[in-house]
C-alpha cells in the first residue's frame, strides 16, 4: 500500500536573512532577550502555539543562525540574494516544495519576539475558520504581523522582490482581508534599531514581572 501524501496544514515562514544594518556590527536576531536570543523567542512562540511546520529563510550569518535554531527541528534554506531585500526571501520560501503542502502560511519576521502565544493561536484559529481569507492582526486600527496567507496567494508571494513584502497583496485584494482585533503590542514591535531593542526589552521585563 502506498503511503498517503502528508496532510495539509498551516505552517510558518520565518524571515531571518537580513543584515541588521541599523544595529551596527551585531546580528539583532542573536541578541539576548532574557535567557534566549530574539530569534529563539520567535521560533519557540510558534512551537508553543502549535505551529509545527516551520521554514526559516536565512542569509546574513546563516551559519550562526542555523546553529541557534538547530534544536527546534526547523527546516532552513539559505537565500543567496538576501542583500537585495526581504522580498527575495519571501519569493524563495514560497517556491520551496515544503510550502506547497500547506493550506496557509504565517509570514513571520524573525525580529518580533514579543508576539504572544495566545495571539498566534488566535490567528491560527481565525485562518481555519476563514480559510480563503488573508488573516491580519490589528491593534487600535494599526496593522501588525504576522499575516497568514491562504495557499491561493502562494504564487503571488513568489513574485515578491527587493524590499517589497506581501503588503501589495493586501492592497490589491482588500475583499480577501480578514482583520482580527488583538490587544497584543508584540504584533507591532520589531527590533530594527537600538531604540526599538530597548523598547522590546522593557516590555519583555514588564511581562516577566507580571507573570
Amino acid at each position: 500500500m502506498m503511503d498517503s501524501m502528508p496532510a495539509k496544514s498551516i505552517g510558518a515562514v520565518v524571515l531571518m536573512a537580513g543584515q541588521s544594518n541599523r544595529m551596527g556590527n551585531e546580528n539583532k536576531l542573536l541578541l539576548k532577550l532574557g535567557e534566549q536570543t530574539i530569534v529563539s523567542h520567535c521560533i519557540s512562540n510558534l512551537k508553543q502555539a502549535g505551529i509545527e511546520k516551520i521554514l526559516a529563510v536565512t542569509g546574513y550569518q546563516s551559519g550562526a543562525l542555523d546553529l541557534e535554531i538547530a534544536d527546534y527541528g526547523v527546516e532552513s534554506i539559505h537565500n543567496d540574494r538576501y542583500h537585495e531585500g526581504m522580498g527575495t526571501s519571501i519569493a524563495l520560501a514560497f517556491g520551496h516544495p515544503t510550502v506547497s503542502y500547506w493550506t496557509g502560511a504565517l509570514v513571520v519576521l524573525g525580529d518580533m519576539p514579543l508576539i504572544e502565544v495566545s495571539t498566534l493561536e488566535r490567528l491560527h484559529s481565525e485562518s481555519l475558520a476563514h480559510p480563503n481569507q488573508i488573516i491580519v492582526p490589528m491593534v487600535n486600527q494599526r496593522r501588525g504581523q504576522p499575516v497568514i496567507f491562504p495557499s491561493s496567494f502562494f504564487d503571488r508571494l513568489q513574485q515578491c522582490k527587493g524590499d517589497v513584502g506581501g503588503k501589495w497583496i493586501l492592497q490589491t485584494h482588500p475583499n480577501r482581508v480578514h482583520k482580527v482585533d488583538v490587544s497584543d503590542q508584540g504584533v507591532l514591535l520589531d527590533v530594527d534599531s537600538p531604540e526599538s531593542l530597548e523598547t522590546v526589552r522593557r516590555l519583555y521585563t514588564q511581562r516577566q514581572s507580571n507573570g
